[in-house]
């Protein structure tokens, strides 16, 4: 299972911002102070303050998510945090959309 993120707003076609694996969920929650799908239908210029801390987070303590990479190899930090990091970016370029998050 995945995490599927969009940016929505109404009269117009969603901005994709991909999907991460779910077995990352728990360093996903630790990072952004909610679990992920808490997200969903946040305005993306809150969205977007949240995700930055997350990414912050994880940056000041990367031994701490490392720790957290799934076994199975499916997922891992460095890549949760560019994800993480890359939507940060979109919402900020569209602030006026909402965040999308399905599971």
């Amino acid at each position: 299972m995945s995490y599927d993120v969009t940016l929505a707003a109404e009269g117009t076609a969603s901005i994709d911002l991909g999907n991460y694996t779910s077995n990352c969920r728990d360093m996903f929650e630790l990072a952004l102070g909610r679990p992920i799908l808490k997200l969903d239908g946040v305005p993306a210029a809150g969205a977007a303050r949240i995700l930055r801390k997350a990414v912050d987070r994880m940056h000041a303590y990367a031994s701490v998510y490392a720790a957290l990479d799934p076994a199975s190899g499916w997922g891992d930090s460095v890549s949760a945090r560019e994800w993480l990091e890359r939507m940060a970016g979109l919402c900020e370029e569209n602030p006026d959309r909402t965040m999308r998050v399905n599971a």
